[in-house]
């Protein structure tokens, strides 16, 4: 599963696709987003440096049987000092919620439990795994909110633009199901 960030000094865009992530001809995991909520792929406006963009994801798990693994990587496939700036460059956080989140972009709030999932890091990585996803039941639902956040010592030089690609991957266990 791909889902595209299009990042500018003082524009944060989201393009993108959606469906299932697939493991040969077999779908693993189907990325939504919340009725009512933006999507991944939605533009946001006016991210400057201190602001932030919160997304929700809700991943279902359309196997037949748990989850194993589920992995995060990103991909600058259009990149700036925006993504290269490892120190005061672009962030990323992924939290979960026990329950459906609430709320708006501005204010999400979490009405069950929640955890950190990956604490904030630069916005490309490689294949970091989204430990509560593991053995995730079939059907099940788990409900992700991805911050990306501009730091206010961020760069802020009009026109510069970075393409993030979000790539989810999901492996089964082994056994169970048919």
């Amino acid at each position: 599963m791909v889902r595209r960030l299009v990042v500018s000094a003082v524009l944060l865009g989201l393009v993108g696709n959606s469906g299932p992530v697939l493991d040969g001809s077999r779908d693993l995991i189907a990325l939504s987003t919340p009725p009512g909520q933006p999507a991944l792929a939605d533009p946001v406006e006016s991210l400057a440096p201190g602001s932030e963009a919160p997304r929700l994801v809700d991943v279902r798990n359309v196997a037949d049987r748990p989850l194993s693994t589920v992995v995060l990587t990103t991909v600058a496939t259009q990149s700036s000092v925006l993504d290269r700036d490892l120190e005061h460059g672009l962030r990323l956080r992924v939290d979960a919620c026990s329950e459906p989140w609430d709320g708006s972009p501005a204010a999400y709030r979490c009405p069950g439990t929640e955890s950190e999932v990956i604490g904030w890091r630069p916005v490309v990585m490689e294949r970091v795994p989204l430990a509560v996803l593991e053995g995730l039941a079939p059907d099940a639902v788990a409900h992700l909110r991805l911050t990306t956040h501009l730091p206010a010592t961020g760069p802020a030089t009009p026109g510069l633009v970075t393409t993030i690609d979000y790539r989810f991957t999901a492996a089964p266990s082994l056994g169970g199901g048919p």
